[in-house]
């Protein structure tokens, strides 16, 4: 387990020295400032959630919220607020010359958890870089940095829409809102006030578990989302272990193949979580920090993971506004709430943090919901978000020391941002020296963060899991972002079914899920190995990853969690060192040039365009291979002009070779991109480009490709080898020929058609065999008429693989795409409701 610094004593002999120095300040410095009147203050300004003020009347107050909260934004920082850090024993003067300045400081909130740290807030935002300018310059001052604001994109951040049980539930509605409350309450009554105080209760009750608290006032609705579409069913499993009723539904920890969100999944592509279970369920000794939106204290999958403070407990310890434990929180007998004011009360209101806390801890194999990585965790909840998913630097730096005072061994930690903080640096650093692991999100930008930092995870401390997302084809997800040399491991976050608000469950998707898998299987682990260091579980998990090829230049380990590989070995000298980026591996720098290259020519040496249809079709399995014709190209790239596909189901995929000279894949890129999108790098003069789209009909307008780019490198002197030949490359139009007569087995000539209706619940075959130099093939249809969107004409290859599925009506015949090789097969398949004519093969055409 982690070591653990005695926290208490710290902080009460800082106190105390603190509230010595500021009574001095305040009696001696005040009077002769210049400035307005000046508070101490928990916190004048609720920046949190967003509130100026809390007598606002429910409309007013959502308007103020909105508002301030787009302000926010367009700044990167609560405006007029500042981070500062004092350097010790030097805080007295630093104190008198805040207060004695003509910047018109308002308010000075000291930490609660840290008396060196402090929030200042100015009245005039125009002056904060005179402000900043001014205050670093003191010698008393460690640093003092803006406020800044972190974004937690929600779990859907790509914008799929939120999945829960009830389908039909607003999807704007407040889902932590108590159904049953008083449409008379007063609105602006204190938000400050403990909802869970019982004014007439016995303090001297027994030391029973206390009850749960009441629901905290409601809040505004957060803006709404798309509405939701059909929940999956979960599919049957044919090992009922564990016994959780939508484990079918949770990919990540067993990948049977099942469908989910219409997207087949590939068996075997998760994190081995049963065979980890057969090893270690999880111990409640081992606790983990959740600092996020808060969390359903009483959701039936989860309460009893939660992690109680028995310092704060029996006896009417947990109401009685009495630090029993002495650790700086009164009443803080689950866990605390720094979003805005702070108290002891970190109900979940978005959902987010509920839903991470299933993935990591979800109670397992109890006939109840879902199974978390870790069955049997402490959990404890920390909230420092609102409801548009905003938090301050101070709030976050605030929850982090929360963790490190209730000793914690884990901490996952759902925010990414592009500004680095000396303050957040700190106090991960802080939490290293307590031996705490602290695991995050790689962020949802979908940008490269080697040429562009998201943080915390770009910071250089080993104590770090920096986690981007797959899919449930080891794919990385399209807005996940990805860096060869900061990235340290992905792990599933597409489509994650797992606990949510109201006993609910919710399908979601983003880095945070993915980092959530991580802290799961980083408590399983410490379960198992309780006596080691947060490196050598580091270790475990980095060294154990399951390797991924198309990862390769998107993560330092090249691979995706696996944790029974992490749990099954018990000599940890096996884990020693982690993975690291390899020196030498080329790699384009962010100042290298980029150049375009020239046209893109076909097989003949004709300048061609690369596109697909508008709207594209559905089954496609195209394949280019882009060549570039410029002297010594080290790096090629290449640019679309426009690229609008289907999120999730169709594709680009780039491709490179490998140093075995087999292809391998570098990115996927997928949805719309109507203003362009470049992608990935590839090593050497050419890559290959797949367009592969699933078996649905859509309005999507497709791709063109404008140019690839490349950078060139004169030490270069061999000349790079030719791109393999591809046979998948479908042949020019000229190149089909008619194929002879369709004959049966017997030889005998035959006619292939369907009945005319054909039949209901239909699912019927015709092999077509051509001639034995045959490389591709395709079918023409004099008609095809089928129930459109319902019933489908399949197109098979020889292995069985569908590569097109035809829909609709076609009253003037319809020619296939092509199939590899010298047969294909027509699969006829029809539901139980109305039938329409079906389809007659005119003839089949070939290809050498």
């Amino acid at each position: 387990m982690c070591s653990q610094r005695n926290w208490r004593q710290l902080l009460s002999t800082k106190k105390s020295l603190f509230t010595a120095l500021l009574a001095v300040v305040l009696a001696t410095g005040l009077s002769a400032s210049k400035a307005t009147t000046y508070d101490i203050v928990d916190r004048g300004t609720l920046v949190g959630d967003v509130v100026t003020s809390r007598a606002m009347s429910s409309i007013s107050k959502y308007k103020a919220m909105y508002s301030e909260y787009r302000v926010m934004l367009s700044h990167d920082r609560v405006p007029g607020e500042f981070v500062v850090r004092l350097d010790g024993a030097k805080s007295l003067g630093l104190m008198n010359t805040i207060f004695s300045t003509d910047l018109g400081v308002q308010s000075v909130e000291v930490f609660q958890t840290n008396p060196e740290l402090m929030t200042v807030k100015i009245a005039d935002d125009a002056k904060a870089e005179t402000f900043l300018k001014k205050i670093n310059s003191h010698p008393a001052v460690r640093y003092a940095e803006p406020n800044y604001i972190v974004i937690v994109r929600p779990l859907d951040g790509s914008g799929e829409a939120l999945e829960r049980n009830d389908p039909g539930q607003d999807p704007g509605q407040d889902p932590g809102q108590d159904p049953g409350q008083d449409p008379g309450q007063d609105p602006g009554q204190d938000p400050g006030q403990d909802p869970g105080q019982d004014p007439g209760q016995d303090p001297g009750q027994d030391d029973d578990p206390p009850p749960p608290v009441d629901d905290p006032p409601p809040v505004d609705d957060p803006p709404p989302v798309d509405d939701p579409p059909p929940v999956d069913d979960p599919p049957p499993v044919d090992d009922p272990w564990p016994d959780d009723p939508e484990f079918g539904m949770q990919w990540s920890l067993e990948n049977t193949g099942q469908t989910i969100g219409g997207k087949e999944g590939i068996p075997g592509i998760d994190i081995s979580a049963k065979g980890a279970w057969e090893i270690q369920e999880g111990s409640s000794n081992v606790l983990v920090a959740v600092i996020n939106s808060g969390i359903d204290y009483d959701h039936e999958d989860l309460s009893d993971n939660i992690a109680f403070n028995s310092g704060e407990m029996g006896g009417g310890k947990h109401i009685n506004g009495i630090d029993d434990d002495g650790n700086g929180f009164a009443d803080d007998w689950r866990g605390w709430n720094f979003a805005g004011e702070s108290t002891n009360n970190a109900a979940d209101r978005s959902g987010q943090g509920t839903h991470t806390a299933g993935i990591i801890g979800a109670i397992g194999n109890n006939e109840t919901g879902v199974a978390g990585v870790a069955w049997n965790i402490g959990i404890v909840p920390i909230r420092y978000i609102n409801n548009f998913g905003i938090g301050a630097l101070d709030d976050v730096v605030k929850a982090i020391d929360y963790a490190l005072v209730r000793g914690v061994d884990i901490i996952n930690c759902s925010f990414s941002s592009s500004v680095s903080s000396s303050t957040m640096f700190d106090k991960i650093e802080d939490a290293k020296d307590a031996g705490i692991l602290f695991i995050v999100p790689a962020g949802d930008n979908a940008q490269n963060s080697d040429y562009s930092p998201h943080y915390p995870g770009s910071y250089n401390l080993d104590n770090i899991i920096s986690v981007a997302a797959t899919d449930n084809h080891d794919a990385l997800r399209p807005t996940s972002n990805y860096g060869k040399r900061t990235i340290h491991i992905a792990a599933p976050g597409e489509r994650i079914r797992s606990t949510f608000l109201d006993n609910g469950y919710a399908t979601l998707s983003g880095t945070s899920a993915a980092a959530s898998h991580v802290a799961g299987a980083a408590a399983l682990l410490w379960s198992e190995y309780t006596g080691e260091t947060y490196t050598q579980i580091r270790n475990r998990i980095l060294n154990s990853r399951h390797r991924v090829p198309g990862l390769k230049r998107n993560i330092i380990s090249s691979g995706r969690l696996n944790v029974y590989e992490a749990i099954k070995e018990s000599d940890p000298d096996m884990y020693d060192d982690p993975p690291t980026p390899p020196v030498d591996d080329p790699e384009p720098m962010p100042d290298d040039n980029w150049r375009d290259g020239d046209d893109i020519l076909d097989e003949d040496g004709n300048p061609t365009i690369i596109e697909s249809r508008h709207p594209y079709r559905n089954s496609r399995n195209d394949m280019w291979t882009i060549t570039s014709s410029i002297e010594k190209t080290k790096f090629i790239r290449l640019v679309f002009s426009r690229l609008e596909l289907e999120r999730g189901f169709d594709y680009l995929h780039i491709s490179g070779v490998d140093e075995n000279g087999d292809w391998e894949r570098v990115e996927s890129i997928t949805g719309s991109h109507s203003d362009g999108v470049t992608s990935l790098f590839v090593a050497g003069n050419f890559l290959r480009l797949q367009f592969k789209t699933d078996l649905t009909d859509n309005n999507r307008y497709g791709f063109i490709l404008e140019k690839y780019q490349v950078i060139t490198d004169p030490s270069i002197d061999d000349p790079p080898p030719p791109p393999p030949p591809d046979p998948l490359e479908p042949p020019e139009e000229s190149d089909w020929v008619d194929g002879g007569n369709i004959l049966d087995e017997d030889g005998n000539l035959i006619v292939v058609e369907s009945d005319h209706e054909y039949n209901s619940d239909e699912d019927r075959r015709w092999t077509i065999q051509g001639p034995t130099d045959a490389n591709f093939m395709r079918l023409v249809f004099s008609r095809l008429e089928v129930e459109p969107n319902v019933d489908y004409v399949q197109i098979l290859n020889a292995d069985g693989d569908t590569v097109e599925s035809i829909t609709g009506i076609h009253e003037n015949g319809f020619t296939s795409t092509f199939v590899r090789g010298n047969s294909a097969t027509i699969r006829l398949r029809s539901d139980g409701t109305v039938n329409y004519w079906g389809f007659r093969l005119e003839k089949y055409q070939y290809a050498d």
